[in-house]
């Protein structure tokens, strides 16, 4: 699945079943252009593709556990920090609190940055994806019943919706 029809599928389900999230908009081709013209690296395709449709994902956690995702100032201003200069192979695309999702530009996987242990990867496949494989990965576990993203035989998430004061977001429940 590309990540037009991964999009199209998340999009969807939150109209269904997370109403109170709201995704930003794509970016404008100006900032594409200057998001690749700030990094060291050339931005992946995928990642590329994604912005166009959302200039991140606002404050919806996309990625379980819960990862929201930037977008074009946001990774530029994050690249320019002293860890990432350091490391310049790495693109960060979204966060988790403290922890960074980032994007390794020499194999177009992702790995995550953590301030205490610094940059690594995970071996769970579906967490060392590209981050086209991680949005069809999503997408997939949200349109099947239950929406249920399996990250490796001891692991899975199921996306619902949240309750209470702050009813109508997606969440990502570890089962």
């Amino acid at each position: 699945m590309d990540v037009v029809e991964s999009w199209e599928k998340i999009e969807h389900w939150i109209a269904r079943n997370a109403p109170a999230e709201r995704l930003a908009n794509g970016a404008p081709s100006e900032e594409l252009e200057e998001l690749e013209k700030s990094l060291w690296v050339r931005i992946p395709q995928d990642l590329r593709c994604s912005l166009q449709l959302h200039n991140g994902s606002a404050d919806a956690e996309i990625i379980p556990p819960a990862f929201s995702l930037w977008g074009t100032s946001r990774i530029i201003s994050e690249y320019a920090t002293e860890h990432f200069q350091r490391e310049r192979v790495y693109v960060p695309v979204g966060s988790m609190g403290p922890t960074r999702l980032v994007i390794d530009s020499r194999s177009n996987r992702l790995a995550q940055y953590d301030p205490h242990y610094g940059f690594f990867s995970r071996d769970e496949k579906v967490l060392s994806s590209s981050f086209g494989e991680i949005l069809s990965a999503v997408a997939q576990a949200i349109s099947s019943s239950p929406a249920m993203l399996r990250v490796s035989p001891d692991e899975a998430w199921r996306a619902r919706t949240s309750e209470g004061p702050s009813e109508g977001y997606l969440v990502w429940e570890d089962e």
